[in-house]
C-alpha cells in the first residue's frame, strides 16, 4: 500500500482590507493584528503589523510564524485598526476575520517494510486482532491470494476488509470489497412439467394459457399456436414460462409480434415502376419504366441512363406502385463505372531465345496503370504469376520485355494481367511457346516429393540445380554420371525448378515439394 505525506513549512497570507464604517471623516487603516486560535481583546493581540495608512489595503502579504504551533488544525484570526484625520472619530477596529489551516511535521517520506496483513468480515475486532494473512515481509506486497473463512457466514451480501502494518508500527487505511455468499447447492436436472403463455398482461403464475407438452428435462424446438383472436391489431408481446417438478417457475421469456388488421383479398395490379441512381428525388419523380399493369411483373428489363455519372461505385434503386397507391420497398443493386480505357495494347508475344523465353508487349496509350503481371501455365488452364513489370504510364505508349529463365520442356503458355490503380484488371490474349528437346529424356519422381526425389536419365557428367519459384538458387549438385536420389526434407513446401545442365543443353522441369 502507498501513502502520501503532506508537508506544511510556512504560511503566507494575502489579504485585502476595506474599512466600511460610514463616517463623515476620512478613515485610514493604519495597523493589523493577528493571533492563532485566540487573538484576545481589541488591541491586545501579541502579533501586530504596521501598514501604510490608507482607506483600502489591497493584497497585503504577511508571514505567520507557526514553529511553536502543535501539529493539527488551527485558526488564524486577523483584524485591522483605523484612524480618522480629526476627532472625535479616532480608533475603530474592523470585524475579526479568520481562516483555517493545518500544520504537519516536515517528514521525509521513507519506504517501510510491510510486516503484517490481516482481514476481517463485516465487524472490526480491533487493530491487530483480525485474521492473519501469511506474507513475506517486503516494501511492497502485491498480488496476494488467500482463502477467507466464510463457513459461518449467513447467505447474502458481506464486506471483506484488509489492512497492513509496516515496520514503523503504522497501520494502513483499511481497504474493503463487497461479496455475496450463496449456498453450495449441487446442480440437479428437474423435469419440465408445465408450460404456459400470455399476451401483454400477466394473469399470474399458473393462470396463463397452457401449452401442451410431454414432460422432459429438456424441451426445445417447441411449436404451438397462440390464440390472438381477441387481440387488437398492432404490436404486442407474447410471454412464455415453464414449471419444473420441484415447483419452480422459470424466467419469463418474451417476443414481440404484430397483428395485422382485417384485409379484403382483392387483386392488386402494379401500375408504375420507376428507378433512380444514388440520390432519391422523391416518389413519382424518379425515372419512369414503362409497364403494362399486372399483379406480377417479373424479369422486367430496361435501359438505365448513366450519362454524366462519375467514375466509381453507384447504386441503382427500383420501386413499384400498385393500384391501391401503395409503394413497394426499394430494390437496389450496385454497379461500377470504370475509368477511361487505361491502355491500348498494340501487341503481345512470347518466343524462345536459347535457354529462356522472351515475353514482349507494346502499348500505344497508357494511363492509371499499377502493374503488369506475367503469368505462365504448362497446360493453358492453370496460370501462375512468374514476375511483374511496373508500367511507365506514358500517354504515347511504351515497349516492355520480360525474360522467363525457367520454362518447362514442351508447351509453355503466357498471358499478361493488366492491373489498374483502383484494383481493376484485365488480361491479354494467350501465347504458346513449344520447347522441344533432342536430349536424352530425364525423369524425376515422385512428384509431389516429400523427403526426396529421384532422377533417372541417360545423361553423363551433368549438374543439377534446385531453384525456388522466385528464381533463387537453392542447391547445386556437380559431376553426376548416374541416376541419383536428392534429399529435399529440409526444403519448404512449394514449387521448384529442377534444372539439368549437360554439355550442350539445359533441361528444366518443375517439381512440387509437399510435406
Amino acid at each position: 500500500m502507498h501513502f502520501t505525506c503532506i508537508k506544511v513549512f510556512s504560511i503566507i497570507f494575502f489579504m485585502q482590507f476595506v474599512f466600511t464604517q460610514q463616517t463623515n471623516a476620512q478613515q485610514n487603516i493604519d495597523s493589523l493584528e493577528f493571533g492563532i486560535d485566540n487573538i484576545g481583546a481589541f488591541g491586545q493581540a501579541v502579533n501586530k503589523i504596521p501598514v501604510t495608512p490608507a482607506p483600502v489595503v489591497n493584497a497585503f502579504p504577511f508571514n505567520v510564524n507557526i514553529s511553536s504551533v502543535s501539529n493539527g488544525i488551527h485558526t488564524l484570526y486577523v483584524r485591522t485598526h483605523s484612524t480618522t484625520t480629526s476627532p472625535p472619530m479616532q480608533g475603530y477596529w474592523s470585524e475579526t476575520n479568520y481562516t483555517y489551516f493545518y500544520k504537519q511535521n516536515n517528514v521525509t517520506a521513507t519506504v517501510s517494510t510491510v510486516q503484517k496483513v490481516e482481514y476481517f468480515i463485516d465487524t472490526d475486532p480491533g487493530i491487530g486482532s483480525a485474521i492473519n494473512i501469511p506474507i513475506t515481509p517486503a516494501t511492497q506486497v502485491s498480488g496476494i491470494s488467500f482463502n477467507p473463512n466464510i463457513g459461518a457466514l449467513s447467505n447474502g451480501f458481506h464486506v471483506l476488509f484488509i489492512r497492513s502494518l509496516d515496520a514503523n508500527g503504522k497501520w494502513s487505511i483499511t481497504n474493503y470489497q463487497y461479496f455475496y455468499k450463496q449456498n453450495n447447492v449441487g446442480a440437479t436436472v428437474s423435469t419440465v412439467s408445465k408450460m404456459e403463455y400470455f399476451i401483454d398482461t400477466d394473469p399470474g403464475a399458473g393462470n396463463a394459457q397452457p401449452i401442451t407438452i410431454s414432460p422432459a428435462t429438456n424441451i426445445s424446438g417447441l411449436s404451438f399456436n397462440a390464440d390472438i383472436s381477441s387481440v387488437a391489431a398492432g404490436f404486442h408481446v407474447i410471454f412464455i414460462r415453464s414449471l419444473d417438478a420441484n415447483g419452480k417457475w422459470s424466467i419469463t421469456n418474451y417476443a414481440y409480434f404484430f397483428k395485422a388488421g382485417p384485409q379484403t383479398a382483392t387483386a392488386v395490379n402494379i401500375i408504375k415502376i420507376e428507378y433512380y441512381i444514388d440520390t432519391d428525388p422523391g416518389y413519382f419523380n424518379a425515372q419512369d419504366i414503362p409497364v403494362t399493369a399486372a399483379p406480377d411483373i417479373a424479369n422486367k428489363s430496361f435501359a438505365a441512363n448513366i450519362t454524366g455519372l462519375s467514375v466509381g461505385l453507384h447504386y441503382l434503386n427500383v420501386r413499384s406502385l400498385d393500384s391501391r397507391n401503395k409503394w413497394s420497398l426499394n430494390a437496389f443493386d450496385t454497379f461500377r463505372i470504370a475509368s477511361t480505357l487505361p491502355l491500348r495494347l498494340l501487341n503481345f508475344s512470347a518466343a524462345a531465345a536459347n535457354t529462356f523465353v522472351n515475353v514482349t508487349w507494346q502499348t500505344t496509350f497508357e494511363q492509371n496503370l499499377k502493374t503488369f503481371e506475367i503469368e505462365h501455365s504448362a497446360d493453358g488452364i492453370t496460370f501462375t504469376k512468374i514476375g511483374n513489370v511496373i508500367p511507365v504510364n506514358n500517354p504515347s505508349g511504351s515497349a516492355y520485355v520480360f525474360k522467363h529463365f525457367y520454362p518447362v520442356p514442351g508447351a509453355n503458355f503466357y498471358r499478361l494481367k493488366i492491373i489498374e490503380l483502383d484494383g481493376a484488371y484485365s488480361y491479354s490474349n494467350i501465347k504458346l511457346v513449344d520447347l522441344k528437346s533432342s536430349q536424352p529424356p530425364v525423369t524425376i519422381y515422385p512428384d509431389p516429393a516429400d523427403k526426396y526425389f529421384m532422377v533417372k536419365t541417360d545423361l553423363q557428367n551433368f549438374s543439377l540445380d534446385i531453384i525456388a519459384a522466385d528464381g533463387k538458387l537453392i542447391r547445386t549438385l556437380q559431376h553426376i554420371n548416374t541416376n541419383l536420389t536428392v534429399d529435399v526434407s529440409g526444403l519448404p513446401s512449394g514449387l521448384y525448378n529442377i534444372r539439368i545442365n549437360s554439355k550442350s543443353k539445359i533441361t528444366n522441369t518443375f517439381l512440387i515439394v509437399k510435406h
